[in-house]
């Protein structure tokens, strides 16, 4: 007499297995890529919204800023500003103004990014405007080195991309 079989064979279990872990592992190396995205696009957001800050006091000291006295490289270590110039009791003039704001903006906002730098440079126009170009310089590794090492268990590995990252502003105040 003939029996008849019902249900999976081994080797039936055995190909479902093995497809649905690949399907897991492509799903485990799309969120450590997402992961390394999210890290590195919010290290650039404060980047974009530093060199914003800078314009804007720059804006805000308009005589400061056609005199020339914003110009210059910052690069850590960055000093805490050493006169205040905000509050209603303490006036300031244009060049220490944009001295406070500088000192300020460096020790806060470029800190704040990994190994942050950037460069200011202004020429005045005839017409009276001046023409502002900021660049702000970060190391983006540690959104890269943070996925590395998950993936190789605290072991860095070297991933051949380049991890120096700027972005510039140009405009006419």
């Amino acid at each position: 007499m003939r029996q008849r079989v019902r249900g999976f064979t081994l080797l039936e279990v055995l190909v479902a297995v093995v497809i649905i872990s690949l399907g897991m592992l492509g799903v485990a190396a799309l969120l450590l890529t997402v992961q390394k995205a999210d890290a590195s696009a919010y290290i650039q957001q404060q980047a974009v919204q530093s060199a914003y800050d800078i314009l804007d006091r720059m804006r805000a000291n308009l005589q400061g800023t056609q005199a020339g006295y914003y110009a210059g490289t910052f690069n850590p270590p960055f000093a805490a500003p050493t006169t205040n110039c905000v509050g209603s009791g303490n006036v300031c003039t244009d060049k220490q103004l944009a001295k406070f704001d500088t000192a300020q903006w460096a020790s806060s906002d470029l800190a704040s990014l990994p190994q942050g730098s950037a460069t200011i440079a202004s020429a005045a126009s005839s017409n009276g405007n001046v023409d502002v170009t900021v660049t702000v310089n970060w190391n983006d590794a540690p959104a890269v080195q943070s996925i590395e090492q998950f993936k190789s268990n605290q072991q860095q590995q070297n991933t051949g991309v380049s991890s120096a990252r700027s972005y510039t502003l140009t405009t006419v105040l």
